[in-house]
């Protein structure tokens, strides 16, 4: 928090590039389009290349309180979380309306799923553009969840109706971790373990 005038957006811009992050904007003013001088608006020049979001979006004639900020903040960080880096971007590129879902690459999950949000993004508001994201978002989450149990029902079959003596890893800790720590994770129970049962194999 701070003044206004006090530097609070060239900081943020120089943490996220520290980091490195995006910034989503919190001043209530700024979270409109227009009077960028008036709302004193960071410059592109000045932002660095650094991604802001709620910056300059907002229709000027919206009432755009608290409970909005709330909602897109958070599906601004829910998006950036669970959609991985750039996949709404590399699935647009792949986008036809005549697309074939049933071959080829487009048979990956993250892609049909966003159909309807490529589909209608250009012709509906911003609010439900982030609503038909969202659906898409929980459509894959649920997708690769039914994956993982169809992947599991198969290695367990591999186990128990043909006798495969198969070597558990279980790497669940490393992704509940991040940076340094998932790196010391993978370290100790996902590497060190695979490699003792390699050397094992080998020797």
């Amino acid at each position: 928090m701070g003044a206004t005038g006090t530097g609070k957006s060239r900081i943020a811009v120089d943490i996220a590039i520290h980091f490195p992050a995006e910034i989503i904007n919190s001043d209530k003013m700024q979270v409109y389009k227009g009077l960028d001088i008036v709302t004193n608006k960071i410059l592109s020049a000045k932002q660095r290349g650094v991604k802001h979001h709620l910056h300059g979006e907002v229709e000027p004639d919206a009432n755009f309180g608290a409970h909005d900020f709330c909602y897109y903040a958070l599906s601004t960080i829910k998006k950036d979380c669970e959609s991985g880096a750039g996949l709404v971007d590399e699935v647009r590129g792949m986008f036809h309306p005549e697309s074939d879902y049933s071959k080829g690459i487009r048979k990956s999950i993250g892609v049909r799923e966003m159909d309807d949000f490529f589909r209608s993004e250009m012709y509906v508001e911003e609010i439900s553009k982030q609503r038909l994201l969202e659906a898409a978002i929980e459509e894959i989450k649920t997708n690769r969840c039914k994956l993982v149990h169809r992947q599991l029902g198969k290695i367990n079959r591999l186990r128990n109706e043909r006798g495969w003596e198969l070597h558990r890893i279980d790497a669940t800790r490393v992704l509940e971790k991040s940076g340094p720590e998932a790196d010391e994770a993978w370290e100790q129970m996902v590497l060190q373990p695979c490699l003792k049962i390699l050397n094992d194999f080998l020797l």
